[in-house]
């Protein structure tokens, strides 16, 4: 009854990870795609950023406006590119937990396979133990008979 317990307690344990496992592959997925998003955005500011700077040398009354705004398109892709390596950190250690919980699902496994092998030897073990009582009580039974 107590390795029932136990193999119930590891099959739980092995569910759970599972379920973390699969959580965490789907916020992997998510951050993948909000990297690629941002490094679309990234390359796209940057388009913006070359082509504000052209039109600038183009017109001496629009250059210190053009300026302004090629300044706010930096800034934003400074931001972005910094939000790049966040989600890219994010990747890698999600990455990290995903192959520790894999790890933590194998070892569970084997703990869960070993867990029933010992079951059933000990079932193995109580099947014998019964047929050994059964077999002690028909000597005795026979034995009575030869004496009455």
């Amino acid at each position: 009854e107590s390795l029932q317990c136990k193999l119930s307690d590891e099959a739980g344990k092995a569910s759970e990870l599972e379920s973390s496992l699969q959580g965490l592959k789907g916020e992997k997925e998510g951050l993948q795609d909000m990297l690629m998003l941002a490094q679309e955005e990234v390359k796209t500011k940057w388009a913006e950023v070359l082509r504000l700077e052209t039109k600038a040398k183009e017109g001496e009354e629009a250059l210190a406006c053009e300026q302004g705004k090629v300044k706010g398109l930096k800034g934003e892709v400074g931001r972005l590119e910094t939000m790049v390596g966040d989600l890219e950190t994010g990747v890698t250690s999600t990455e990290g937990r995903v192959k520790q919980l894999h790890d933590d699902v194998s070892r569970l496994n084997s703990c869960l396979a070993s867990a029933e092998e010992r079951e059933k030897a000990l079932q193995h073990d109580v099947e014998m133990e019964k047929e050994r009582v059964v077999q002690g009580e028909q000597k005795e039974e026979e034995g009575r008979q030869r004496e009455e």
